[in-house]
């Protein structure tokens, strides 16, 4: 639903559901330009023809759109700082999720969401959790679960809701002044938006922006792109406008999975707000006979905690990753190549491999604790020469003494 407002110059754009091939299509009114730019005028003209500018004619300001004056009553729309899920997301924010499949996006959200009811923080009433991305017997169980704990669960082509609508539904929220206090979950956001596209994803983000405007809150749960970057991290799906636009981002990173359990890590990325900046649980892995039963298996993690397993984590991945290069650094030392120029070369040899592959892994695997993922040590001699020599396997602290 838009509304016009006729008297005010400047060009208007409104957000049009096509539900034939359910696109976003943007229009633009015409800018004004020259005398059109006067508002409440008198028109008249010369002999000639020419336009005469009357005196009581009013020029074109900016003024018009002052909000001076309108505090109280946008104040009486702010919403109290508190959050929604834990310390992770703000209401009246527009927050986004990132996780790769399987991660347990879903659950760790259904279970955060259901805590803050249970705690009297939120009311179940005011969130409406929109799964799209669910088969019939998943959905069938989560709707059990939002009606023993009191919110709202819609689905694509049930009673009447569809996704391509999902814009007028949000405009009407807006227009009716029903947004205040509202919570909305999507999951997941591909449903909603085409996130490759920069010009759907920018509507979307301005959509949500007027909703929050209005004191709604909107969070989403998103894909992550297949690739991690360089450091082995997760990258968001999609153009960066959807991020762009979020008041608040977090990727959800596996750091240990088991053959019991899974534990995962949110890390914020960018955020307005006294949010944290990490939140980790661990959960079951194994075989349950309901979906209530692996939410009761969800803990929190401390921080110490889960640094702990975030650093084990790291260590055993960095191993997995540099296997090849590690046995045959190993090698060609037990061999007496100990020299970092000659040592990089041969490897880099044997495993048509590029010396920065070998350099890298050479570099992160320096140290004289073995528990820590190291696997030689480094000397400096005569002209500045780095020799290595292996670690014996159990050794830690304790070989850089014996040394």
């Amino acid at each position: 639903m838009t509304t016009t407002n006729e008297n005010a110059p400047a060009a208007t754009e409104a957000a049009i559901q096509n539900t034939s091939n359910n696109s976003i299509v943007s229009i633009s009114a015409t800018p004004l330009k020259g005398h059109d730019f006067q508002i409440g005028c008198d028109s008249a003209e010369s002999d000639s023809g020419d336009p005469i500018v009357s005196k009581e004619r009013q020029r074109f300001t900016l003024k018009q759109f002052s909000l001076n004056g309108q505090s109280e009553e946008m104040k009486k729309q702010m919403l109290e700082d508190k959050y929604i899920l834990g310390r992770i997301a703000i209401y009246g924010q527009y927050t986004v999720f990132y996780a790769s499949p399987n991660v347990g996006k879903t659950l760790l959200i259904l279970w955060m969401l259901i805590k803050a009811i249970e705690r009297g923080e939120i009311n179940g009433s005011d969130i409406f959790y929109i799964n799209a991305d669910d088969n019939h017997k998943g959905l069938t169980n989560k709707v059990a679960l939002a009606e023993r704990y009191g919110f709202q669960m819609l689905s694509p082509s049930y009673n009447g809701f569809e996704s391509a609508k999902f814009f007028n539904y949000i405009q009407s929220m807006i227009d009716d002044g029903t947004a205040k206090g509202k919570i909305i979950i999507l999951d997941t956001l591909k449903k909603f938006t085409d996130v490759m596209r920069k010009d759907t994803s920018s509507e979307f983000g301005r959509i949500m922006r007027a909703f929050v405007l209005r004191g709604g809150s909107i969070i989403c749960l998103a894909h992550t792109n297949k690739h991690k970057n360089p450091d082995g991290k997760s990258v968001y799906g999609g153009t960066s406008d959807i991020t762009d636009d979020a008041d608040c981002y977090y990727m959800l990173e596996e750091i240990q999975v088991g053959p019991k359990t899974k534990t995962v890590r949110f890390e914020n990325r960018k955020s307005r707000g006294d949010v944290d900046k990490t939140a980790t649980f661990t959960y079951t892995t194994q075989k349950v006979t309901n979906y209530q039963e692996l939410l009761d298996s969800i803990q929190p993690l401390s921080e110490s905690q889960a640094d702990a397993i975030a650093e084990k984590h790291a260590i055993d991945s960095s191993l997995s990753a540099h296997k090849e290069v590690i046995e045959a650094v190993i090698s060609e030392i037990n061999n007496g190549t100990t020299l970092k120029t000659e040592l990089v070369q041969a490897v880099a040899k044997n495993l048509c491999v590029g010396k920065s592959k070998v350099i890298k892994a050479l570099e992160q695997h320096t140290g004289t604790n073995y528990s820590k993922g190291h696997r030689w040590r480094c000397s400096v001699g005569d002209k500045n020469a780095h020799m290595y020599s292996n670690i014996p396997k159990g050794l830690d602290n304790e070989y850089k003494e014996l040394m």
